[in-house]
């Protein structure tokens, strides 16, 4: 039996060499046509040839992703998500690409212009460009612009987690011109993490398809050490502060010196911006925060743990602005264009997540929950706590179920984008050329 098995083999892997051999020089003709089309021979490259994953008939194989991100939280979320959906995939760290570029031009690495853009093209762009069969480009969007500026087809996914003109220096008018153009290319495709980035980039002129856009919540997904579970009961009846020296936070501008000058430290206990991660804040009774964006990867990954987060109402916020001008709040002008319904693209206060929040009204409010009087007792953070574990479960299965759909869509158009005549030759071959000369090559 075991000398059938072998021959068998044998005779499979002999028929797939002779099959394979008969490709080339026998299809020569065929092969000639598909590349006689190419002019500029020196700068040609082009994607993977994955008509194998691509299958027939619908029965395709997973495809290579690329995943280019700088942050942390946003990479843990990939982590997650490509886990559920078994997707084969490598993570490029933005910033190494900075190399690329004259230091005094970009004195750091979030600099984004146009001749920073066409620096890292000339330098790494085909490269970037077929790195995988789908491309994803998270948090800091104009780190998308060499693979836009370059014309790179590969099927790309702007996953909008933060404002997408974070680093454009000069011309941003120019730039929000461009990206007007870039949605319309029917391989880019948008996730936005939160509803005010669709509104912020509606704002600037851009007209997101329908087809190509989606809001996907972060799923909440944390990969770092887990504390010491024996660390957890001091920590219980306390509520937590944590500190962002440097940065205009009301908790240091304001919250920290009425603590003080209340005599409300003994119950509160300050944490270090690296504080842990999000089963740390789940140890705590409470987590006072205010919003300073419209949501933070912390909000969705500590929920999940069940953590409370302790949170100005949306018309505390309001006054609060007013009486601290120079308070961290990324989104002022909104505010103000719609006084009574910007709360309902800010994500601490959207029906999804808001329930698993103490909202307070007042500071003698916050002294209230800060003190466990009136009805804010141990049994109240409780059932705060279980609901913030559960709106965070459902906002979960909603994001991956929609993670599941763009996915197989966008997977399904790299394999027809690979068939389409009108992207061969690949436009970009000459697209930084500098002396393309137009003669036949022998």
């Amino acid at each position: 039996m075991a000398a059938q098995l072998s021959l068998g083999i044998a005779l499979s892997l002999a028929l797939l060499a002779l099959a394979w051999a008969q490709k080339w020089p026998e299809e020569e003709d065929a092969l000639h046509k598909h590349y006689s089309l190419i002019t500029d021979w020196p700068s040609h490259s082009a994607r993977f040839n994955i008509s194998a994953e691509c299958g027939r008939s619908g029965n395709r194989s997973r495809l290579r992703w690329a995943y280019f991100t700088r942050h942390s939280g946003t990479l843990w979320d990939w982590i997650a998500v490509a886990d559920h959906l078994n997707i084969p995939w490598t993570r490029i760290q933005n910033r190494n690409l900075w190399e690329l570029v004259d230091h005094r031009a970009a004195p750091d690495t979030y600099v984004s212009t146009q001749a920073v853009a066409a620096a890292k093209w000339r330098g790494m762009g085909q490269l970037m460009c077929h790195m995988a069969d789908v491309l994803v480009v998270a948090d800091v969007v104009p780190d998308s612009r060499p693979l836009l500026l370059g014309n790179c087809t590969t099927p790309t996914l702007l996953l909008v987690t933060n404002r997408f003109d974070v680093g454009v220096r000069e011309d941003h008018a120019g730039y929000y011109k461009f990206m007007a153009e870039v949605v319309q290319r029917p391989w880019v495709w948008v996730v936005v993490n939160n509803p005010y980035d669709a509104h912020y980039m509606k704002s600037k002129g851009l007209v997101l398809p329908p087809d190509r856009t989606f809001l996907l919540r972060p799923v909440g997904a944390s990969f770092l050490p887990k504390p010491d579970p024996a660390s957890a009961a001091p920590r219980a009846g306390m509520i937590a502060l944590i500190e962002h020296p440097g940065k205009p936070h009301l908790e240091l501008l304001h919250i920290l010196p009425w603590l003080k000058e209340k005599n409300l430290l003994p119950y509160v206990s300050i944490i270090d911006r690296m504080y842990g991660g999000p089963a740390v804040l789940s140890h705590f009774r409470g987590v006072i925060q205010v919003p300073y964006q419209v949501s933070v990867m912390k909000m969705y990954e500590s929920m999940f743990y069940g953590a409370v987060f302790v949170v100005p109402s949306h018309t505390f916020m309001v006054q609060l602005l007013k009486d601290h001008e120079h308070m961290a709040f990324c989104c002022r002008p909104f505010m103000e264009q719609h006084p009574d319904t910007w709360q309902e693209v800010v994500d601490w206060y959207n029906p999804d997540y808001v329930e698993g929040h103490v909202l307070f009204n007042s500071w003698d409010e916050l002294a209230q929950i800060l003190k466990g009087e009136g009805p804010f007792t141990p049994a109240f953070f409780s059932a705060k706590a279980a609901a913030s574990r559960r709106l965070m479960a459902a906002s979960r299965r909603r994001s991956l179920e929609g993670y599941r759909t763009l996915t197989q869509r966008m997977e399904a158009q790299s394999c027809e984008l690979l068939k389409s005549e009108d992207l061969w030759p690949p436009r970009y071959t000459t697209a930084w050329e500098r002396s393309l000369r137009r003669r036949p090559w022998n």
